[in-house]
């Protein structure tokens, strides 16, 4: 006994030196919180549990999340260590002093139970097991790719300590048959939920079935010990019921068809976009040999001790040369079994089935394949390296090369490590800030923010400025550091908040353009609609300027004030109060009643907008005297559309130009081509789908036809040098035209098999079929304009592409690729010629509107501050060509309003808005890259390309506007020669980032006009660039060459809002509403009390549209607290109690088993809320009642939290018992 005492002296030394490590991350006071997902659990986790107590989020709009209720158990294990240790920091240090202590002593344990358990005890002594397992641990918490993980740690990262720990206890229930070691397993699971919940699943499944494979087959195959499979069936079952509470509702949420999970899981989009794709773009990155030797992945240079890392697989290779067990090789398959999976791309053909696994549902959740399986892959590079390491030392025969061996691998290992154990790993820097550090002091001041906002009476949200791209906040800690991370406010404070743009959904690009219109009426019409009651802005400029000047703020620059103090302007022009201050950095405004709309309310008059849900904001861009507003979409019932107060028509543009721009959702070929990426085993399904025939003229087909058109210029990069090319006279003889048919191209005598001429011929007619296809009535999705300028783009890249074939021939004479040369722009100028893609001349901008009912209607025109034109050009526009002028009289802030007008629906209604000839051209120049500066609108360019490097000329157009199409024309005339020009958008403060968006080919033999519609990109200080070079590549002797050009002119194509607004005289009596009391009783339940409901109402809920939101009544008689305060709204219709979280108490069932009111009559309203129409007979003729509204997935939360807790308690009564039965 004393002996086995004194053995684990050494292990325990190294646990408690485990445990030390994080108290040298944080000076006194200091945490790291942020991160995608943060850690303020760690500074608040009262506060922060009421987060996961319901399904309703606080952010934004409060979508669905039953993913939060899995980190219920370990918050509550945090609060009581947060009480018993009373600092954060404290808290933060011990917590991850045990995850890396019980994670080595885990590892430890393992590799004694598996050397133990190989049988041979002569050959590994026990100083041999104990410095094998000692070092593996030591491997496990300290080896490269581990370490690096600890700044931003996630929820999920308990796996560091979790796999390991459960692994041991899974092992000895194999081993030893012993419940009580699976119940030690439940009830961690239970404990850290979060790590066996849907956020939990990538590294869940890329660990748990493989370990329960091993062991099955390790306790079969090596032990030779029986199976114990009642025990392993009764403990998926308690595994099921224990984890009931989060699992049962994410389950459900899975099998329902539209649920969040149910589309991430099942839908192709999520298939391809979110993991195929990315997994695509990320795979080549990752390399077999960096996980081999254990090194990290991603990093821009291997770090100095990288060579040393060889003796680790050296390692593993001896143990399998010098081992002779069962148990070493079983390891070892499975250990290559997740290095596949943690590397992907080993050998074509293991890349291809990577691929075809992301066909299997759920699989998705691995498209960043490393990161979810690397926590997997270390596990088993540690068990296998702690066998060998036993088989290696055992085989050397003296002690000295032992000592040596196991010296020099713990100090590689703590030599590297030492930046994660001095804490510099911890403190970095942040994400592209200045040199600011992640460790952060809390601001006192900021904490009585937090304070301040929990007391605030009222439900309604918070708008948090400045706003970020990615819902991240930024504070600045006491210490200089600083905190970025998910918003304090939405998870300390029980607030709902917007923090990003991305917090508005669909409306965020409709929020952000009002705000950067400055149309401050529609700002506040929209923070209504979305029920912001407050404003919360930090003025810290340490926060919002040359510390961060790109994340995470890059986005909104664009849009959003570029500085504090035009924050400030803002913030006055939303005429709010201001209702606290703290410091001289954190202000807390409020929105006035007048402009302020309850979460709950009646409303008072139906908009209907003829839009999709995302644009149903419409509306809110007028003037609107009434804020009790339901906004109904086209999606609604539009043959009713009489039952409107006001119908919102929105005209659509038809523009050619607009088409024009477009851009087709087609990928060319890539070259060098795509099937040298994918391989052969799925080379030749894409031959299949090209060779696939279809009567059927859809996008598909056009697709398909092009891209075999393609794979010729694609297979003469593969075999031109094979083929053979046959001079044909008539084509330098018609060298001076474009031709007018094939005849003038190709000669009969030249079409002869492996000749470049047929190949060619063969790639003509394939594209002339193509031509055809779009030309013709078809199924695409795409204007006819928008597959034209597809098509163009297209010729345009294979054109340069097989021009750069021709040129890299090596087996063929000058006379030959000259002739190549000539041939290839024979057949472009005639495949462009059969397009057509010739924009023409007139300048016009159409519109349609589709009309639903006759009558009288108000015809506005949006007036975009940006625009600079005169209001007597502005104000060009005609319906059915009749001109209509402007009503000054009633115009709006932003709206020109003209004359009415009279519209029968029963006709197509056509309005035009004519383009204004504006050239913005005409005051630029020309210049080259040296400064030479052509100063003349008519130019003739001399370009050479002596060097084969020659960049030609640059013309800048501007002023540029954000998000425009322009129309950019001019006369040229190359006089045979082929030049490129090509379009840039400039962007950046500075507009020194160029981004082509545009390429072409210009060849002439006469005058030609050319006509194209580029787009600029959303940055207000855009502005675009001209390059017009020399595209051919002479072979000696290069002559200069000349091309003309002249009549440059680049016009804007506005493309103003047009609305229809019609007034639909419902009812010549005002309409009276019901009045209304409303509590929050938690976010997912209010009670709701309705007063002289005499008529059919709305009742709005503004929460995220969920169908399991529901109405139940409440039974009883309703009744007024006296002593209960209230805020009032609309002269006292609206009133709001003070609200709460209570999450138990008596009235939690009061709702099972009643039936729902009105669930039929359940719809989307104002884009995202919730609306239900009511009928007095819904409520049995009552005018005075009182409702309950009620999220479903919260009510179904509560039966499985009940199964949970039950099991919990009942695991830990049968440890107690098995424990207690085993010492007696």
């Amino acid at each position: 006994m004393a002996r086995i005492k004194f053995s684990f002296i050494f292990p325990l030394l190294f646990s408690i030196a485990f445990f030390v490590i994080p108290f040298f991350w944080f000076a006194p006071g200091e945490m790291d919180l942020g991160g995608d997902a943060s850690r303020l659990y760690f500074y608040d986790p009262i506060h922060y549990l009421s987060q996961s107590l319901y399904s309703i989020s606080y952010g934004a709009f409060g979508i669905e999340n039953a993913s939060y209720y899995a980190s219920i158990p370990l918050f509550l294990l945090l609060i009581l260590l947060k009480f018993i240790l009373r600092s954060p920091t404290l808290l933060i240090e011990v917590f991850h002093g045990l995850s890396l202590s019980v994670a080595f002593l885990a590892c430890y344990f393992i590799i004694k139970d598996l050397l133990h358990q190989e049988g041979d005890k002569g050959r590994f002594g026990r100083n041999i097991i104990e410095a094998s397992a000692i070092l593996a641990g030591v491997f496990y918490n300290l080896s490269p790719v581990p370490i690096l993980n600890w700044d931003h740690i996630l929820l999920i990262g308990n796996v560091v300590f979790l796999n390991p720990l459960i692994f041991f206890l899974l092992l000895r229930f194999f081993l030893f048959r012993n419940m009580n070691y699976m119940l030690g397993a439940l009830l961690l699971s239970f404990i850290f939920a979060s790590n066996f919940s849907l956020a939990g699943a990538p590294p869940f499944f890329s660990f748990y079935p493989i370990v329960v494979l091993f062991l099955i087959l390790y306790t079969k195959f090596v032990v030779k010990k029986p199976i114990p499979v009642k025990k392993i069936i009764v403990s998926a079952i308690l595994f099921f019921l224990i984890h009931a509470f989060q699992l049962g509702p994410q389950i459900i949420g899975l099998l329902t068809p539209g649920n969040v999970i149910n589309t991430t899981v099942f839908s192709e989009a999520s298939i391809q976009e979110r993991g195929l794709s990315y997994f695509t773009a990320v795979a080549p990155s990752i390399k077999t040999s960096l996980n081999l030797l254990a090194l990290p992945q991603q990093q821009a240079k291997l770090d100095w001790y990288a060579f040393f890392f060889i003796l680790f697989p050296l390692l593993l290779v001896l143990g399998f040369i010098w081992n002779k067990k069962k148990g070493y090789l079983l390891s070892g398959i499975f250990f290559l079994i997740v290095l596949f999976f943690a590397s992907a791309n080993i050998t074509k053909v293991g890349f291809t089935l990577y691929i075809a696994l992301f066909q299997i549902p759920g699989f998705s959740m691995f498209r960043n394949f490393y990161g979810q399986w690397f926590r997997s892959y270390d596990f088993f590079y540690m068990l296998l390296f702690g066998q060998a390491m036993a088989i290696v030392l055992s085989s050397l025969d003296k002690k000295f090369y032992r000592y040596l061996l196991g010296s020099l691998i713990f100090i590689l290992l703590l030599t590297t490590s030492w930046p994660m154990i001095n804490g510099e790993l911890v403190n970095t820097n942040l994400w592209q800030s200045k040199n600011i550090k992640s460790h952060i002091e809390m601001d006192p001041q900021y904490e009585k923010v937090l304070e301040f906002i929990r007391t605030l009476p009222v439900d309604g949200r918070v708008l948090t400025l400045p706003m970020t791209n990615y819902g991240y906040q930024v504070l600045q800690g006491k210490n200089g550091g600083a905190y970025m991370g998910p918003s304090t406010i939405t998870y300390l404070t029980q607030k709902s908040e917007f923090t990003a743009p991305g917090d508005f959904g669909a409306f965020d690009s409709v929020f952000l353009k009002a705000v950067r219109d400055k149309h401050f009426s529609a700002v506040k019409n929209m923070l209504a609609v979305f029920n912001v009651k407050y404003i919360f802005y930090n003025s810290d400029p340490y926060i919002y300027g040359d510390n961060f000047p790109a994340f995470p703020y890059e986005h909104v620059l664009k849009y959003l004030p570029p500085t504090q103090e035009e924050y400030k302007a803002f913030i006055k022009n939303l005429d709010v109060e201001e209702i606290a201050d703290f410091g001289d950095k954190y202000h807390i405004y409020s929105l006035k009643d007048t402009d302020y709309l309850p979460h709950i309310y009646a409303a008072k008059e139906a908009y209907y907008a003829d839009q999709l849900a995302k644009e149903a904001l419409l509306p809110l861009f007028f003037d609107l005297p009434e804020k009790r507003i339901a906004l109904y979409n086209k999606n609604m019932d539009s043959q009713n559309i009489g039952r409107y107060d006001k119908i919102f028509l929105e005209a659509k543009i038809k523009s050619l130009y607009a088409d024009a721009a477009k851009k087709k959702n087609y990928q060319p070929i890539d070259y060098p081509g795509i099937a040298e990426r994918l391989s052969s085993p799925l080379r030749f399904l894409t031959g299949l789908s090209q060779g696939y025939k279809s009567n059927k003229i859809d996008d598909a087909s056009i697709d398909n036809a092009t891209k075999k058109a393609e794979s010729i210029i694609d297979n003469l990069r593969n075999k031109g040098e094979q083929l053979s090319v046959l001079v044909d006279s008539a084509v330098i003889t018609n060298l001076n035209y474009e031709p007018d048919d094939l005849n003038q191209i190709f000669s009969t005598n030249a079409l002869i098999d492996g000749s470049w001429n047929l190949e060619l011929y063969h790639y003509i007619t394939e594209m002339l079929d193509v031509i055809d296809k779009i030309k013709k009535p078809n199924n695409s999705l795409y204007p006819l304009w928008t597959n034209k300028e597809s098509m163009n783009y297209i010729l345009n890249v294979d054109e340069i592409n097989s021009d750069r074939i021709t040129a890299s021939l090596t087996t063929k004479t000058d006379q030959d690729k000259m002739f190549l040369h000539l041939l290839e722009n024979k057949i472009f100028d005639y495949l462009r010629k059969r397009l057509d893609f010739n924009l023409p001349g007139n300048l016009e901008t159409n519109y349609i509107v589709d009309v639903p009912e006759n009558g009288i209607y108000e015809v506005y025109r949006y007036k975009d501050p940006l625009d600079d034109l005169k209001e007597t050009t502005q104000s060009l526009l005609s319906i059915d060509s009749k001109i209509l002028s402007v009503n000054k009289l009633q115009s709006q802030q932003s709206w020109l309003r003209f004359n009415d007008f009279y519209i029968n629906a029963a006709k197509d209604l056509t309005i035009k808005s004519p383009l204004i000839s504006n050239n913005l051209m005409k005051d630029e120049v020309w210049q080259s890259l040296d400064g030479h500066i052509i100063n003349n609108n008519n130019a003739t360019f001399l370009l050479n390309d002596v060097l084969g490097d020659n960049q030609g000329l640059f013309r800048q157009i501007v002023p540029f506007r954000p998000s425009t199409y322009y129309v950019i024309s001019f006369d040229y005339n190359t006089l045979g020669k082929n030049f490129w020009i090509q379009f840039y958008t400039l962007s950046g403060k500075e507009r020194n980032q160029a981004n082509l968006i545009k390429s072409e080919s210009l060849r002439s033999y006469d005058w030609k006009t050319y006509r194209s519609v580029i787009q600029s990109s959303d940055d207000p200080n855009t502005a675009s660039l001209i390059q017009i070079m020399l595209r051919d590549q002479c072979l000696s002797n290069c002559p200069m060459d000349k091309v003309e050009m002249k009549n440059f002119e680049v016009v804007e194509v506005p493309q103003p809002r047009i609305v229809l607004k019609k007034n639909n005289a419902i009812d010549s009596q005002e309409k009276i509403l019901p009045q209304i009391t409303f509590t929050k009783i938690n976010p997912t339940k209010y009670q709701i009390k309705i007063r002289n409901a005499a008529d059919p109402y709305t009742l709005v809920f503004q929460g995220a549209y969920n169908k399991d939101w529901k109405l139940f009544r409440e039974s009883g008689e309703m009744s007024e607290d006296e002593n209960a305060s209230y805020t009032s709204y609309f002269n006292g219709e609206i009133k709001e109690g003070n609200h709460t979280s209570i999450f138990l108490s008596p009235q939690t069932f009061d709702t099972w088993g009643k039936q729902t009111v009105a669930d039929k009559k359940h719809f989307l309203v104002n884009g995202y809320a919730n609306g239900w129409n009511i009928d007095p007979n819904d409520m049995d003729g009552k005018t005075d009642y009182a409702l309950i509204l009620e999220f479903n997935t919260q009510r179904i939360f509560y039966g499985f939290l009940l199964i949970s807790v039950i099991t919990f308690i009942g695991c830990i009564i049968l440890l107690c018992y098995n424990s207690y039965k085993k010492n007696v």
